[in-house]
């Protein structure tokens, strides 16, 4: 067994024995999600074990926002989480819950004693956060900028 399949696996026990949280791995996803409401977390099977893994502590870092103590959801600029971003401070509140998303996952690994490639880690968490400001500067500004010469990789 992999290294990031074991940790994978320690994650989802800890997140159901601490949580209460149900984690599932699905082929029929385009992506990796938290849904509150169902306290489940859905992570796309398709992707490799080391890439499951850091998706599922991110999606724990969004769990742990929505869900602990007031001291962590007091980090969050906004109780309810924005689905549109239409203003500069949906966009901000959308990009800081991403980034304190990878910071607590990445805690996560820490407490779990969980030897990860901080090298790799920080690559896919710089793509994905460059994702969201590509895609919110394009939902704030629509076609005043250009945002094509923006890289997310």
């Amino acid at each position: 067994m992999s290294e990031y399949k074991k940790y994978f696996y320690e994650v989802s026990k800890y997140l159901e024995d601490n949580f209460e949280i149900d984690v599932s791995l699905s082929y029929d996803t385009d992506g990796d999600y938290w849904f509150p409401a169902l306290r489940k977390i859905i992570i796309n099977k398709n992707n490799q074990w080391r890439e499951r893994y850091f998706s599922l502590i991110h999606e724990s870092g969004h769990a742990r926002l929505d869900m602990e103590s007031l001291s962590i959801k007091s980090l969050k600029m906004q109780n309810s989480n924005q689905d549109l971003i239409k203003t500069k401070k949906d966009f901000i509140s959308v990009l800081n819950e991403e980034i304190l998303a990878w910071s607590l996952g990445k805690n996560l690994s820490y407490t779990l004693m969980h030897d990860i490639d901080l090298e790799v880690y920080n690559k896919i968490k710089t793509n994905c956060i460059m994702s969201y400001v590509k895609f919110g500067l394009k939902e704030v500004y629509k076609n005043k900028i250009n945002i094509d010469i923006i890289r997310t990789s």
